[in-house]
């Protein structure tokens, strides 16, 4: 049975049949840090319904956790025009891309962006409790992400929401 059900993973939607872990990993909550399942503040949801609310997972990418981010969220504000799992290719250390595990509450600004050269779309993100968060989409021209220019620059506007875990 096994076999045969890996047999059916891959193709343009998913890993490669000789990927590892096959069928993805879903320990995503890192308690203290940016990675895991969150919900608005202002409209928090049961957490244990993952069709309930609003709510933006920002993790390691189910089948590539060591090397890629995604963010899979149905708040509007965070919605990517175009993108309904945007993808960043995860860096080792810095502000940019970075494992969400490893952004905790040292009260720094991080950014995502899939591509600096082409994208429109970029995201902020810190942690501002233990079981808080701020995020917030920015849109701009391509080739002009926020995450170009120099972390300290990076803030977040009143578009910015406030979840909770």
């Amino acid at each position: 049975m096994k076999a045969s059900l890996y047999g059916l993973i891959g193709g343009s939607a998913g890993p490669s049949p000789d990927e590892s872990p096959k069928c993805g990993t879903m320990a995503i909550d890192v308690e203290a840090t940016a990675a895991g399942r969150w919900t608005l503040k202002a409209a928090p949801a049961d957490g244990t319904d993952p069709t309930a609310g609003d709510f933006a997972v920002l993790a390691g990418d189910p089948y590539a956790p060591e090397s890629r981010v995604v963010l899979s969220t149905r708040i509007t504000s965070l919605v990517a025009g175009g993108s309904v799992f945007p993808s960043f290719v995860r860096a080792p250390a810095g502000r940019l891309n970075v494992s969400p595990s490893s952004i905790g509450l040292d009260n720094l600004v991080y950014c995502y962006d899939e591509d600096l050269a082409t994208s429109t779309f970029s995201y902020l993100v810190r942690m501002t409790t233990a079981q808080e968060m701020k995020m917030e989409k920015v849109a701009h021209a391509a080739g002009s992400s926020v995450c170009n220019a120099a972390p300290s620059t990076w803030a977040f506007s009143a578009n910015a929401v406030d979840l909770i875990r």
